[in-house]
């Protein structure tokens, strides 16, 4: 009887919808159940299942970051900017020393131009967390698009000394550096990224980068990386025959 329950519940707990709807019918109105179960709908981009559920553990628990955090993302995701500005508001009142809800907001605000209050959502985001690298990256783009080169370039050699092989940062960083016409640096940077990229699209901008700068070598170097990984990358073949 012991084995044959077991395999039971390992076939039942290794499907997570199968393992909510068995908890839910054991205990109906299950908060934590009933959050995971609208987080496999959140993969699943099932958002009018998932948002049911959470607005339904919300009326058992108001005050849970998580909660509002997701139904932020759901609401970005569709377009809903100004709802998802409202449930990060939301998460922020319930937990207002959370990175992630700052840089979250700050993203929101930069949809909606509104560069002022994405740059200080941004800064709140990393001096609350400065092992994250996205309100970095975020406020590095902000400044980039402002044209402070400067203050961009310093952010993402921060993130670096966090994670030096950051690919997102080194990606900005090799343009930054090439626009400043940082040329040694830019190569140094090109070379560390060409040994972890392999993301052809990335390897093939960076490339035709490299070919505007006139340095052919270098972008040679990143379209055969990018046709090693996709031998039938149209783009590179194009841009190798420019050289």
């Amino acid at each position: 009887s012991l084995a044959v329950s077991t395999q039971r519940y390992n076939i039942l707990w290794g499907n997570e919808r199968q393992y909510c709807f068995y908890w839910l019918k054991q205990v109906p109105g299950y908060k934590s159940v009933l959050f995971h179960l609208a987080g496999t709908y959140l993969r699943e981009g099932r958002y009018a299942q998932a948002r049911r559920l959470y607005k339904e553990a919300l009326e058992n628990t108001p005050s849970d970051e998580e909660i509002y955090i997701n139904l932020g993302l759901m609401d970005e995701e569709e377009g809903n900017l100004t709802g998802a500005r409202d449930h990060y508001k939301a998460a922020l009142i319930v937990q207002p020393r959370s990175a992630v809800t700052y840089n979250n907001l700050g993203g929101v605000y930069l949809k909606q131009d509104k560069a002022a209050q994405a740059e200080e959502c941004f800064k709140r985001a990393a001096s609350l967390n400065r092992f994250l690298i996205e309100p970095r990256l975020n406020l590095a783009s902000l400044y980039w698009k402002q044209e402070k080169s400067l203050e961009a370039q310093a952010l993402l050699e921060e993130n670096l000394t966090i994670d030096p092989n950051e690919e997102r940062s080194l990606f900005s960083l090799i343009r930054i550096s090439l626009a400043r016409e940082e040329k040694t640096k830019a190569v140094d940077l090109a070379k560390r990224f060409l040994t972890r990229s392999r993301n052809p699209q990335e390897l093939v901008s960076l490339g035709s980068l490299f070919a505007q700068y006139r340095f052919s070598n270098m972008a040679f170097s990143f379209y055969f990386k990018a046709l090693t990984i996709d031998p039938s990358n149209k783009n590179a073949f194009l841009e190798v025959g420019k050289l």
